[in-house]
């Protein structure tokens, strides 16, 4: 093969390698989070498993989430749905937690409910493979749409009851 030859199939390998893609988690979290997917598959998650009193349903954490059976913006809020304003306040406050640069498996949002951090909650998924962390991932991508995610986060629907018992 002539050196030409070789020049040619390098440059193919690196523009096939170039369209594939990042590996999945590996881009950054993209800064403006969909709350229309939030809403819809993530808050749910996070108002069963994280944003009790006891948890991030309070004003003490660092990652404060509002949620019906939790900490409400107003206090007469109490005993109502969760409204648009509260749903953008834990978007917002999701955004926040990490740098624009981490990569999304390397989120905190995703390492501390998985027992990868320090976290007072304990573990809360087993792996990336459960369902509900394959949703909240999905969300942090910004891939709510694709089907492996549509499929968890339709499965970890069928594990968590708003408002919980």
């Amino acid at each position: 093969m002539t050196s030409a030859s070789v020049a040619r199939v390098m440059v193919v390998a690196v523009g096939v390698a170039a369209c594939a893609g990042p590996e999945p988690g590996s881009a950054a979290i993209p800064r403006t989070l969909d709350v229309r997917a939030y809403t819809r598959d993530v808050h749910p998650i996070v108002e069963a498993r994280c944003a009790t009193l006891d948890c991030h349903g309070s004003v003490e954490r660092p990652l404060r989430m509002f949620a019906e059976t939790g900490l409400r913006a107003s206090d007469p809020l109490r005993g109502q749905p969760i409204t648009p304003d509260e749903l953008a306040a834990n978007v917002a406050a999701a955004t926040a937690v990490d740098d624009a640069s981490v990569p999304v498996d390397g989120s905190v949002i995703l390492l501390k409910p998985l027992g990868a951090m320090k976290h007072t909650g304990a573990t809360v998924w087993p792996s990336l493979e459960d369902p509900e962390a394959t949703c909240v991932r999905g969300w942090l991508a910004g891939t709510s749409d694709e089907p492996d995610v549509v499929a968890a986060c339709a499965t970890a629907a069928t594990r968590v009851a708003l408002p919980p018992p």
